[in-house]
């Protein structure tokens, strides 16, 4: 037995065979026109991420049969934001970091 894993309707309709197909069609499409199909140092894929500024534990430690166990958060939902960038080569630029704050 294995445990499944939670995939929603419309990424499941972007994973069928077809649709792959079709976006490395279009990909190779793309880096053929624009002279880079033998330039991987110029072609990037960039991740935005992002992280909260209130962490919450997953797991704690309490006494035996407790049933409800709360943790104190501040409620802020704000969360600070990153984005790598590695090159089809192997090249990472530096990650970026966009901060949010108050004046």
């Amino acid at each position: 037995m294995r445990r499944a894993e939670s995939l929603s309707r419309v990424r499941m309709a972007a994973s069928s065979r077809k649709m792959l197909d079709t976006y490395y069609d279009k990909l190779q499409e793309t880096l053929t026109e624009n002279g880079l199909m033998n330039k991987p140092g110029q072609v990037f894929n960039c991740n935005e991420f992002g992280f909260p500024l209130d962490y919450t534990t997953g797991r704690l430690v309490t006494r035996r049969g407790q049933k409800h166990v709360f943790t104190i958060t501040s409620g802020n939902k704000t969360q600070n934001t990153a984005m790598a960038c590695v090159s089809a080569a192997g090249f990472a630029l530096p990650p970026r970091a966009l901060i949010i704050f108050d004046r």
